[in-house]
């Protein structure tokens, strides 16, 4: 017999299970649901973001009307760029069109989000979970400004860009119907600030125009839409006292 050959040597066939049926096996198992997500990350661009420092969550928004609820981590003040540094922890798809704002009180302990859909719905941080709805009628008509306003940050402020108005809504009962309705612009407002310390509120329109109101001047306790004539929180009593129409002018010639 003659000696074999390193040529004549074949490899032999593996028995069993091999990783690529494995993996096919795996993929074949996994849900076909669009809800179902390979990455936790956004799939459209990030439009809004808030933090509730005090219970260490960043709450995000995007184009595709999803809330996202991420933890900081203990990383994130060590080192802030470590990928472990902030974790996803629960997602909403919360409206059946763009979201429009997005706001949060300044205790973090709530978040609102403003909908294309006419929809604005209420989230609890400390549990990331929603904790109530109003459905408005006011379809394509909300946003871009939202903010929670007065002392108890029981009240929500939507801007309503049709009429350049303010439309104040009732976080606790939750009514469809706004508990005041303020009118102080004469162009569509796309900001509004509170100042919780003050107890002030700041809108701004696209013209340039900045309103000033002191939410605890009205006679029978607060109220937002009643422009102040003094108070002791600014040292002017009027508008011409301020630089505001300057600024204007300098908005509508960029325009």
């Amino acid at each position: 017999m003659g000696k074999r050959s390193r040529d004549d040597e074949t490899t032999p066939t593996p028995t069993g299970t091999s990783s690529t049926t494995n993996t096919n096996t795996n993929t074949n198992h996994l849900p076909l649901s669009t809800h179902y997500e390979v990455s936790y990350a956004h799939r459209e661009v990030v439009t809004h973001v808030v933090q509730a420092a005090r219970f260490g969550y960043i709450i995000t928004a995007s184009s595709d009307a999803m809330v996202k609820f991420w933890k900081r981590t203990g990383n994130a003040t060590s080192n802030p760029a470590d990928p472990r540094a902030i974790e996803f922890v629960k997602s909403y798809r919360s409206h059946t069109s763009s979201i429009r704002a997005l706001a949060i009180t300044s205790g973090g302990e709530s978040v609102a989000s403003v909908g294309g859909d006419g929809v604005i719905k209420f989230y609890n941080v400390s549990i990331f979970d929603v904790s109530g709805m109003i459905r408005t009628p006011y379809k394509d008509d909300l946003g871009p400004a939202a903010a929670f306003v007065l002392s108890d940050q029981q009240s929500l402020a939507v801007s309503k860009p049709s009429d350049n108005s303010v439309l104040i809504y009732d976080a606790q009962t939750l009514s469809s119907e706004p508990v005041r309705i303020v009118t102080l612009h004469g162009a569509p407002v796309v900001t509004i600030a509170y100042n919780h310390l003050k107890n002030v509120c700041l809108t701004s329109d696209k013209s340039g125009i900045i309103e000033y109101v002191n939410c605890s001047n009205s006679v029978g306790g607060e109220t937002i839409g009643e422009t102040p004539v003094s108070s002791p929180t600014v040292s002017f009593s009027s508008k011409m006292d301020t630089d505001l129409y300057e600024l204007a002018k300098k908005v509508s010639e960029h325009n």
